[in-house]
């Protein structure tokens, strides 16, 4: 009874600290998705910024219950298992939602027939397991070599970031259906809007996370 209340409370807490990072962080993000693609956001409209928030939202939630509840289940696999085994259930269901993000982020009309609501999951995938599965690996790595705080999670996002950035910028391109140009993705076009909302995102997430154990 116990260990299903802790599950609860790691869901309901992690669900929680994702949806509020998510929504701070989700200007940059637009940002970072626009110049992906190479187009530039006017900001004589602000709410352009937040096109898309409500699939954002239903995104992390979805992702929230499924990451953290399978990521609880493979506890003492290491943090590659479960970070990547936890990134593929969480993507395989919230996709579709995720698919109406990017192309409201744009501008285009997030509809979407019902047999393409898996359209560009293969390159997402390619894309987050990566990123996610390198972060829990390097910040273990990092905090435990170097013993450097709540910076282990920043150094790893960064690291991670750097390395899977190109696939990133692919991913866009494949979603939104705009012209893919190998040596566009090497530029690292949109890398500072993406390092910076990670940053972010990371704070607000630990500093949520640590609010809700002490008030839990």
């Amino acid at each position: 009874m116990n260990e299903e209340k802790n599950l609860l409370k790691k869901i309901i807490n992690g669900g929680a600290a994702e949806v509020i990072s998510a929504v701070v962080s989700y200007p940059i993000n637009t940002l970072k998705t626009n110049a992906q693609i190479g187009k530039r956001i006017s900001f004589r409209n602000p709410g352009i910024l937040f096109k898309g928030v409500q699939y954002s939202i239903f995104n992390e939630i979805i992702n929230g219950i499924v990451f953290y509840s399978v990521f609880d289940y493979l506890e003492n696999k290491g943090p590659f298992i479960q970070g990547a085994c936890s990134s593929i259930a969480a993507m395989s269901c919230s996709h579709p939602v995720y698919l109406r993000r990017k192309l409201s982020q744009i501008g285009k009309k997030p509809v979407i027939p019902f047999k393409n609501n898996y359209d560009g999951f293969g390159s997402a995938l390619l894309n987050c397991v990566p990123t996610v599965a390198l972060n829990f690996t390097l910040k273990e790595q990092i905090a435990n070599r170097l013993n450097l705080g709540i910076m282990s999670g920043y150094l790893s996002t960064a690291l991670s970031m750097a390395i899977t950035h190109p696939l990133d910028t692919y991913t866009t391109c494949m979603i939104t259906k705009n012209p893919i140009k190998i040596i566009d993705t090497l530029k690292f076009n949109g890398f500072k809007h993406r390092f910076f909302e990670k940053g972010l995102t990371v704070g607000t997430k630990l500093m949520l996370l640590d609010y809700f154990n002490k008030v839990n």
